[in-house]
């Protein structure tokens, strides 16, 4: 396969994944159809659905690897996955498959000398010390060293944290069943509840009696607090949906002040149920890059913030009904 023709089939490949994705579309000539449409209506640019279907079979089932396919059409199809033209494309995906290849051969390579200084004989004991240098010596392909290492670092891994937890109860046990220290802790104990009753505010109150002396009344001073619960004041988009949170919380989520109206928003998560008797007036939608979303109130795109538009029965028509053929 020719790097042109490489270049293409990957091409092919990611536009049906994405028409699948965005249309739930299963069979190749639903696809193809829905194509069709979104590259028409979005791209302004007109490709028949036998042609997509060609594209299919020649290319990304290599019955024909070198079908033609102009520069021009190159370049559409690649700004429907979000590329500025073909050039860009191949550019970054070819340097992305160049990287993993990279990687996983600098996984592979292993240097002799490294391993010999990094794994000292009385960390694996003698035995395994002499297969890792035997193997190191020998044709075996040094890929085969690697699980040996692993094996010994789990092993020894596994030690570790079963003695971390032996200790941990030893530790919980033993301080929770010595005497001093259970009676160290009732002492506390009695020293924070006599701070606490020491502390109450005393009030003096002087009560006359029928022979005209005053007495003295000594109440202690009830004072009362009031707890103000904290608020979630914030709020962050699930996906779906929103949820309050407080605005201090540390979430890897962009927060929103709490808008009462944009919370009531939730995605519909299944369009092909929407009719047009259910759904004027009643759904918002939001165009981005080709994709249609709907949505159940009135309100702006949870991630674009862009104002979302009532659903008119040309996109029920266009967008939802062609789902369900």
């Amino acid at each position: 396969m020719s790097d042109i023709t490489h270049e293409k089939h990957l091409l092919i490949r990611k536009v049906f994944e994405k028409a699948k994705e965005d249309s739930l579309k299963t069979t190749k000539t639903a696809l193809a159809k829905y194509l069709e449409l979104i590259f028409l209506e979005d791209l302004k640019f007109s490709i028949s659905y036998k042609t997509f279907d060609r594209y299919y079979e020649g290319i990304f089932l290599q019955k024909n690897p070198n079908y033609p396919i102009d520069k021009e059409v190159l370049d559409v199809l690649s700004r429907f996955l979000s590329y500025k033209d073909f050039f860009e494309f191949c550019h970054e995906n070819m340097a992305t498959e160049q990287r993993k290849e990279t990687t996983n051969s600098d996984i592979i390579k292993i240097n002799d000398e490294l391993i010999k200084e990094k794994l000292p004989q009385q960390f694996f004991g003698q035995a395994t010390q002499e297969k890792i240098e035997k193997q190191l010596n020998s044709n075996l392909p040094k890929e085969h060293i690697t699980p040996i290492i692993q094996e010994k670092q789990q092993r020894l891994n596994r030690i570790i944290l079963i003695g971390l937890g032996v200790l941990t109860f030893w530790g919980i046990f033993y301080f929770g069943t010595i005497p001093g220290f259970q009676q160290e802790k009732q002492i506390i104990k009695k020293n924070i509840n006599s701070q606490h009753i020491s502390s109450v505010p005393i009030q003096i109150v002087q009560i006359p009696n029928n022979k005209g002396n005053i007495s003295v009344d000594m109440k202690p001073k009830v004072e009362s607090k009031i707890i103000t619960k904290r608020r979630k004041e914030c709020m962050v988009w699930k996906g779906t949906h929103y949820d309050s949170v407080y605005c201090d919380s540390a979430i890897p989520f962009p927060l929103e002040v709490l808008n009462p109206a944009q919370f009531q928003i939730k995605k519909i998560e299944k369009p092909d149920t929407l009719t047009i008797e259910n759904s004027i007036g009643k759904v918002w939608y939001s165009k981005n890059k080709g994709k249609v979303e709907f949505f159940t109130s009135r309100g702006v795109h949870p991630i674009t913030k862009k104002e979302l538009n009532h659903i008119t029965p040309y996109m029920i028509k266009t967008h939802i009904l062609h789902i369900k053929k």
